[in-house]
């Protein structure tokens, strides 16, 4: 569960009035509050087991908001309440309440009043159709007004979100609620959730009334035929592509599937194979309702049924022509009908072809035929292309990857429709990943009427990486036709070397792609057929998948995946009782992996037991029993078999504690990071490796897949400025992340998640996929190829101090060289690349590349090499330099930021809060263009994505723009987890901001300094929360350093209060800690327990300012033998200190100790008024077993350093 729950439609958050408006009965009328704004909920950062608690809310990763609203069955019967600030007059409105539905129990239950009306709300696990989140939706009539909404729980019985750790008791969970007039309003589906929308059929009706015949707001349609290249007389790179599924591997059209078999149009027709899963169109655009004539013919060399499908991109079914099928045999044969398009606001259909035979594999020589597919408002005596001239690109080389980057050819096939002679003005544009123009080509032919020609092209440009080349007509002003292809090296390799996928094992076209890739491993963990131990009758299915992968050179490493193995299911592991939780059998393991291993010891070369094991609730401590079991079994038939767990590093430390070395062979990395890596995930085993001696293997990352295809762009909902982002951004990320996993923690192997084939419509890839739709392969797999080719000899990776901390450095030895490298990211959040215009002048002399291994353009003075950039990774060849040279030449660089964003949240005199954004320009040219600000969460009123023009931006200046946020954030409880991001230039600049802002009440008694927390009731607190969340965080949280040694959510944690008044600023912070470790005398400085409270008294004085400077402040909080030392510390190192007191907490689980200190504000140059913006952070030290510090965490700069201004969070006083 690692999506964000979809929020309201955009149209409703344009249209109709945000909460606090003037409101009346009827349709305009809205109110829409998320479960964390009820009236008197307490707050808290993970569930809280107290019995008789009442209603609370959690800040959760994967709700709508940013908290949810939470009873559990110890509080049944409890109330809680949302005072409206206007009443909700008389009327009919509906109801629509957001619940997490949870996945096991029994009934949960709630009763609902809203002035005079109220009603109950019960469900199981089958009242809703959707698996995790649903919306209960009820009308009500108000006869007089209401001010109120109460919530009564009645029923507590389910239990289970799917997360890790789970909620050990029943629970309800409710989100967003929303009272509108609109009663047009309803549930509808998204894919896996439920969300309030139009149904398709109002939207398609509203924007039916915009349409004319010839242009609609969704693009042009075309007056006849919709269906591009409906006769198959071009290449199908980017108009008809393979059906393909998880299971049953890939089918991807290519050149030998347009053949001249007797067509019914033309000269060409489309050869797919019967045994197959057929085809799909690129989409075509139409009207909701639009009666059309859908027709294509077929024929085929056995008898076999199709069906023909006209699908929408918003029903993965849509209208069959035959719902039973249509029998086709050797003659041509027209399938044919007059239908309405199914409803679908945005306009986008396809045509399917699906193929039913009684043995999809039976006949791998049957075929079926294709051609003339035509959709049209009227009915075509005789087939019509769609376009008088058509062209197209396309190779036979593997998923287009070729290894010589002077000679790549593509074969253009063109055809001409029109009466006349086609003299083409066409001109061949090939782009990079950065989406820069690196190659034109003129195309001149002349094809007759009538007629089709195909001739071999140049498509090379002399460089390595991937690349789009499109067929461009300047006479019509349009694309053509395109073609993606990666042009890398050839690596004749006598190892396997260090990188791999999680591919479709038995699937010879995934293989292939392997080995044109240099890619020596396979893991079977992401693959249906090819997984899991089974039994006797599954060996022969399994040996021949694993065949395939032999042929091509590529090595195994299999999931036997033992926790599934025979689960006992009438057992339990102690304390739980969901799905997975049941042990395997002891017996059935050792005997059926003994004979497993036996059968294929010489297929499989590493041994992977197990995946996730804390999905499956076994305790710590039992999981050695059932690894010694099965390692001892392999063994037997295999003694030199290598043996992993990629699992959770408790889990592997915990092996070789148990059971000693000669039980792990390698530690894995079990952190999934999709597109980067936060350092404090990895760090874990990084460390344990080391420890350990063994070698470190990254068992699962993945990256946003994008197609690289750019005529593609308008129909998949790109938009233009996203465009550099899209192509771009995956190249720059995955080179990066696994820099620093080889260069830094030593990685010495990594499985890209994964070569799985699963494309079942055109408008959408499978997530972290490295397939496009037309089967070759994208960016992702481009430069995770090229960077694990580079890199796989790289040695004596060290991290160099730079000028800047978002400036990411990096030593290492390659061929008896030395080299540098250096990209712009958060360094504790590697891969996240910051695009923006950068300079680097630094004294080196050698010879720069980027990370597809091309020359990368600098300039030479003297010995200064002056380099500007866009942020990616660029790699610098510098001879027999020497490291200590090298790192005081990146340490002195000048490093310029020439156009900087920032964002952040400010606060405003009538208790309002924005989210600001700042650009400022450093160049000495004036830049324009439109700022984009982007947020998922829906804290923004005017809607997720925000536009914003701007004209000119002068060298040296820089502009605000504020973005109203939702009622009520930030003013009563934290605002925290969130993130927007900005991007300018067309996405040539861009960056993201994590969203940190905490209210300070004002108060008008000053809280008595005495270690206690009396005068803070009522305040929500800020939360440093270290520990696995069970809000579906899957990750540790606020984590700067040393993760690897927090045990559990006892181990260190702390709340921060803040108030004020008009003389003083007021903390208190509530540490959690298990082991107070507290230095003997003052003689131990920078030892034991402490904090650290940032605040920045001038926030938009110097905003990209990455140091501290006159207006930053430190609060520093240490013991010495249990007396307490707070001292206010300046940027020049200046202390004084400040009135504070403390208490020791010793009860139960609340060990650890309190602090309450007070701040003047004359001491920090501040006049505090309501709405005044501070910078504010707090880190916690740890220290277990000694007063060496172990752990440091920080409440919002966890991914950035202790003195970093940027990095910190916001302090709004109220």
């Amino acid at each position: 569960m690692r999506e964000t729950f979809l929020a309201l439609s955009i149209i409703i958050s344009l249209v109709l009035p945000q909460l606090g408006e003037s409101a009346g009965a009827g349709k305009d009328f809205l109110i829409q509050f998320q479960g964390e704004d009820f009236d008197d909920a307490a707050h808290h950062p993970d569930w809280n087991i107290r019995p008789g608690q009442g209603w609370y809310s959690m800040e959760m990763k994967h709700c709508n908001g940013y908290a949810v609203a939470i009873c559990d069955t110890q509080s049944v019967g409890a109330s809680m309440s949302y005072s409206l600030k206007k009443s909700i007059p008389p009327g009919k409105y509906r109801f629509f309440l957001h619940i997490i539905k949870m996945r096991s129990g029994g009934k949960n239950g709630l009763e609902i009043t809203i002035g005079d009306q109220t009603w109950k709300v019960i469900w199981d696990g089958s009242t809703y159709k959707i698996r995790d989140y649903a919306i209960d939706a009820h009308d009500f009539i108000l006869t007089k007004p209401a001010n109120r909404i109460v919530f009564r729980s009645l029923l507590i019985e389910r239990w289970s979100i799917g997360d890790v750790p789970e909620h050990p008791i029943p629970t309800i969970m409710i989100d967003r609620i929303m009272v509108t007039g609109d009663l047009r309003q309803q549930v509808i589906k998204a894919g896996r959730r439920q969300e309030v929308g139009l149904s398709e059929e109002v939207k398609a009706a509203t924007a039916a009334k915009k349409t004319s015949k010839t242009k609609t707001k969704i693009g042009a349609i075309a007056s006849g035929n919709r269906i591009a290249n409906g006769s198959f007389e071009v290449a199908n790179t980017t108009t008809w592509f393979g059906i393909c599924s998880y299971r049953h591997g890939i089918y991807a059209l290519r050149p030998k599937n347009r053949v001249k078999e007797k067509p019914v149009h033309g000269e060409w027709c489309l050869d797919i194979p019967a045994s197959g899963f057929g085809v799909f169109s690129e989409m075509f655009r139409g009207v909701s309702g639009e009666p059309v004539e859908v027709s294509l013919h077929f024929r085929s060399s056995t008898p076999v049924t199709v069906r023909l499908s006209v699908i929408s991109s918003k029903d993965r079914y849509g209208v069959n022509l035959s719902p039973k099928g249509v029998k086709v045999t050797d003659e041509w044969q027209k399938i044919s009908k007059n239908l309405k398009l199914p409803a679908d606001a945005s306009g986008r259909y396809y045509l399917q072809v699906s193929i039913d035979t009684p043995e999809r594999s039976s006949d791998l020589s049957a075929k079926i035929w294709l051609d003339a597919a035509s959709v049209s408002t009227k009915a075509l005596a005789e087939y019509e292309p769609r376009d008088l001239h058509e062209a197209g690109l396309s190779s036979d080389k593997v998923a287009n990857i070729y290894h010589d980057r002077n000679r790549v050819e593509a074969l253009l096939s063109l055809s001409n429709h029109d009466r006349k002679a086609w003299n083409t003005r066409l001109e061949l544009v090939i782009r990079d990943h950065r989406n820069l123009v690196v190659g034109r080509k003129p195309i001149t032919m002349k094809c007759a009427s009538g007629k089709s020609l195909r001739q071999a092209t140049d498509i090379s440009c002399g460089r390595w990486g991937i690349f789009s080349a499109i067929v461009h007509d300047k006479a019509a002003g349009k694309d053509l036709g395109e073609i993606s292809y990666i042009v890398i090296p050839k690596r004749e390799r006598k190892t396997p070397g260090m990188c791999g996928f999680y591919g479709q094992t038995g699937d010879p076209w995934t293989m292939a792609i392997f080995k044109e890739l240099g890619v020596g491993w396979n893991g079977t963990l992401a693959d249906g057929w090819t997984r899991h131990i089974g039994g006797p009758k599954d060996f022969d299915q399994i040996a021949n998948n694993l065949a395939v992968s032999a042929k091509h050179g590529v090595k195994i490493q299999y999931a036997t995946e033992i926790l599934y193995h025979k689960q006992q299911k009438n057992l339990h592991y102690e304390g739980t009782r969901g799905r997975h939780h049941h042990p395997p059998s002891v017996a059935g393991l050792e005997k059926d992996l003994f004979e497993f291993a036996r059968r294929l010891k010489n297929d499989v070369a590493v041994w992977n037991l197990q995946d996730e094991t804390a999905n499956f609730k076994i305790p710590v401590d039992v999981y050695p029993l059932y690894h010694k079991v099965a390692t001892d079994a392999i063994r037997r038939a295999d003694p030199d078999a290598v043996v992993i767990v990629s699992s959770e590093p408790e889990f592997q430390e915990q092996v070789l504690k148990v059971l000693g070395r000669d039980y792990l062979d390698a530690i894995c990395d079990a952190a999934f990071s999709p597109g980067g890596g936060a350092r404090y995930r990895h760090e874990p085993f990084a460390e344990l490796a080391r420890e350990w001696k063994l070698p470190l293997w990254f068992s699962g990352f993945g990256f946003t897949t994008r197609t690289m295809y750019r005529t593609r762009a308008e129909i998949m909902g790109y938009r233009p400025e996203d465009s550099n982002y899209n192509y771009r951004s995956p190249v720059d990320r995955a080179a990066a992340a696994i820099t620093v996993n080889r260069l830094d923690f030593g990685a010495t192997r990594f499985f890209l998640y994964s070569a799985i084939p699963s494309i079942l419509n055109p408008y959408r890839l499978r997530p972290t996929n490295i397939y496009d739709f037309d089967g070759t392969v994208n960016n992702v797999a481009a430069s995770y190829a090229a960077i694990c080719a580079f890199l796989e000899d790289a040695s004596d990776g060290k991290k160099l101090e730079t000028p800047h901390e978002d400036l990411s450095s990096y030593a290492f030895r390659l061929n008896d060289e030395d080299w540098l490298t250096f990209w712009v990211d958060p360094g504790l959040n590697y891969g996240n690349i910051r695009y923006g215009k950068y300079t680097l002048d630094i004294d080196l002399k050698g010879e720069l590349l980027d990370s597809f291994g091309n020359p990368y353009e600098a300039t030479v003075e003297g010995t200064t090499t002056s380099v500007q950039f866009e942020g990616q990774p660029l790699y610098f060849r510098l001879g027999k330099t020497g490291h200590d040279k090298i790192a005081t030449a990146i340490k002195n660089a000048r490093y310029t930021v020439m156009f900087a964003l920032r964002g952040f949240c400010v606060g405003d005199a009538e208790g309002g809060t924005s989210f600001r954004i700042v650009a400022a320009n450093h160049s000495k040219r004036s830049m324009k263009g439109t700022l984009i600000i982007s947020e998922s969460r829906g804290i923004f009123p005017e809607g997720r994505r925000i536009e914003r023009n701007v004209k000119k931006l002068k060298p040296g200046k820089k502009i605000e723009l504020d973005i109203a946020c939702r009622d009520g954030l930030a003013v009563r409880r934290p605002l925290t987890q969130g993130s927007a991001s900005a991007s300018f230039g067309g996405g040539r600049y861009s960056s993201s901001f994590g969203i940190w802002s905490m209210p300070a009440q004002s108060v008008g008694n000053s809280p008595k300094l005495d270690g206690r927390l009396d005068d803070w009731k009522g305040i929500a607190p800020a939360f440093i929360y270290t520990t696995h969340r069970a809000s579906g965080g899957y990750q540790l949280m606020q984590v700067r350093r040393g993760s690897g040694h927090i045990r559990d959510q006892h181990d260190t944690g702390c709340s921060i209060f803040v108030q004020w008044d008009q003389q003083n600023l007021y903390l208190a912070l509530k540490v959690q800690d298990d082991d107070l470790q507290f230095p003997k005398n003052e003689k131990e400085p920078g030892k034991g327990d402490q904090l650290t409270v940032c605040i920045d008294a001038d926030l938009s004085g110097d905003l990209f300012d990455s140091k501290m400077s006159e207006d930053d402040f430190l609060i520093s909080i240490k013991f010495a033998a249990e007396s307490l030392q707070v001292t206010l510390v300046d940027s020049n190192g200046q202390r004084s200190p400040l009135g504070a007191a403390h208490a020791l907490v010793k009860s139960g689980l609340e060990n650890g100790y309190v602090v309450e200190l007070v701040c003047p504000w004359d001491k920090l140059g501040v006049r505090p008024r309501p709405g005044t913006t501070l910078g504010f952070d707090t880190t916690l030290y740890d220290a277990d077993g000694s007063p060496d510090i172990q752990t440091e965490s920080a409440w919002a700069g966890f991914n950035s350093g202790l003195l970093n201004p940027t990095g910190w969070g916001q302090l709004i006083l109220r």
